[in-house]
């Protein structure tokens, strides 16, 4: 399902030349034939058919004046398209619910890391913060009882968060200095975590990849884990999303 709502948004995504010559074309066409340049819904189809891009704002109000089946449709011009598609084609629109969880700074997720690659920045010097996680649940169908999920059912996502992330050192595995961290764990000073990269960005991946495939083997893919929000404090934080 989050597949099918990106190749909406794909659809979507790309403004095209192509429609704009099209449209151009049938409004003339129309106006030769005494239609007054007014273009049917079966032609709307036919022109989306022949250049499935973005719909921008501008090219939707250009065809709300000529279209009142476009005009009657709720959209936006601020970048973020509602769906002409749905409207364009007669298409019921899909109904979308979300709902979030968040574990805040006060969870007691305190870890350490360093970024070793920032050879000219303090962040390759080990450092640590209360991190937050905070992720966004998508599902087009609610369960029996009116729910994206249970949020009872996040138990074992909070485990592994406290398993990874309380009072832990993150290293990332090609750290040029890993073996001192080893060490360090050796002699009881450090409970290590070794994740493919380190930085906020990259841990709202990893954390991504993990907590995904927890929700859809909980809900036999009813549900998708739409993004993952990672803090350092209230000021920095990264997104991730898989597209």
């Amino acid at each position: 399902m989050a597949r099918k709502r990106d190749a909406i948004g794909d659809w979507l995504g790309k403004r095209s030349e192509a429609l704009a010559s099209w449209l151009t074309q049938s409004q003339r066409q129309g106006q030769n034939q005494g239609q007054g340049g007014s273009l049917s819904r079966q032609r709307m189809v036919a022109a989306c058919d022949i250049a499935p891009h973005r719909i921008s704002g501008n090219d939707v109000q250009e065809l709300a004046s000529r279209d009142p089946d476009v005009a009657a449709a709720p959209y936006t011009t601020s970048g973020q398209q509602a769906m002409l598609a749905d409207t364009v084609t007669g298409s019921p629109r899909t109904p979308l619910y979300r709902s979030t969880k968040t574990y805040d700074h006060s969870e007691g997720l305190s870890c350490c890391f360093r970024q070793w690659r920032a050879k000219t920045s303090h962040c390759s010097m080990v450092h640590g913060y209360a991190l937050s996680f905070k992720f966004v649940f998508a599902t087009h169908e609610l369960d029996e009882r009116n729910w994206c999920f249970d949020f009872g059912g996040l138990k074992p996502v909070r485990a592994w968060l406290h398993e990874m992330f309380d009072h832990t050192m993150l290293v990332a595995e090609d750290d040029p200095h890993l073996q001192d961290m080893r060490q360090l764990e050796a002699k009881g000073l450090v409970s290590l975590r070794i994740l493919p990269r380190v930085g906020c960005e990259a841990m709202a991946e990893y954390v991504f990849r993990h907590v995904a495939r927890f929700i859809a083997e909980q809900t036999a893919d009813r549900v998708w884990l739409e993004t993952v929000e990672v803090s350092e404090h209230g000021g920095n934080s990264a997104l991730y999303q898989e597209g």
